[in-house]
This record gives C-alpha cells, sequence and structure tokens, in this order.
C-alpha cells in the first residue's frame, strides 16, 4: 500500500522520480567519461600525425634540391646494401 508523504504525493511516485534522477547522474557521469576518453584518443591522435608529418617534412627537405637521378641512385645502393629491406 502506498502512503502520502507531506506534500501530497505517495511515495511510489517519490521513489520513480529519484529513480529517475539517479538514472540521469550515471548517465551524465557516463557521458562525461566517454567524452574524456574520446578526448584522450583526440590528443594521442594530434600528438602521432605532428611526429609523422615532422618525418615527412625531414624527408621531403632531403629531396629538395636533387634531381630524380641522385635519388634513383641512392633508390640503388640501399637496395644494394640491404636487399631483403621492405619498405
Amino acid at each position: 500500500m502506498n502512503s502520502v508523504t507531506g506534500n501530497g504525493q505517495d511515495n511510489s511516485n517519490q521513489s520513480m522520480i529519484l529513480g529517475s534522477k539517479t538514472s540521469m547522474s550515471e548517465f551524465s557521469d557516463t557521458a562525461h567519461e566517454m567524452g574524456q576518453k574520446i578526448a584522450d584518443a583526440a590528443s594521442r591522435a594530434g600528438d602521432y600525425i605532428e611526429e609523422k608529418a615532422g618525418i615527412v617534412g625531414d624527408k621531403i627537405k632531403n629531396l629538395q634540391g636533387k634531381n630524380f637521378n641522385e635519388i634513383a641512385d641512392e633508390a640503388k645502393d640501399y637496395a644494394r646494401r640491404k636487399p631483403a629491406t621492405r619498405f
């Protein structure tokens, strides 16, 4: 049997409302946690991209001022020195 509280609501309605608040609080906590995980992953991805962009930039600097024959000769020399190495 439901008892009536001082404000005219019965206990079943009050417990349903409190349960809803708990559920929203849990949802909010989970959403915050997932948001933090996404932010952390985005930060790591940004660091990775920055690192790789630096490597590519260095390679481009090494290629500037070289003609195709120089690049081809370096590639052939590398292949002779390390024939089993894959790119």
